[in-house]
């Protein structure tokens, strides 16, 4: 996931002719990453990131991922204050 945000890093500042390949490259890494481990907040906000970084909308799958999140720290957030 590291080496998808990085090369996400490095992909906008390359040049316009090559931007487009090498975002798709990092996000491959950032998808791997989030298959690995599919509990992982951290995939799911990289993935996401990825686009707002290159200025681009970010897809439907990526927002559904960080609405995921939410919802799960919130059911969390939820539990541990009803254990009290």
């Amino acid at each position: 996931m590291w080496k998808g945000t990085a090369l996400t890093q490095l992909a906008i500042r390359a040049p316009a002719a090559e931007r487009r390949q090498r975002l798709a490259d990092a996000r491959r890494f950032i998808v791997k990453a989030n298959r690995l481990d599919p509990e992982s907040s951290l995939a799911l906000i990289a993935y996401h990131d990825s686009f707002a970084t290159a200025g681009e909308q970010a897809p439907d799958v990526a927002v559904e991922g960080l609405h995921k999140i939410v919802q799960v720290y919130a059911r969390r957030a939820r539990s541990k204050t009803e254990t009290r």
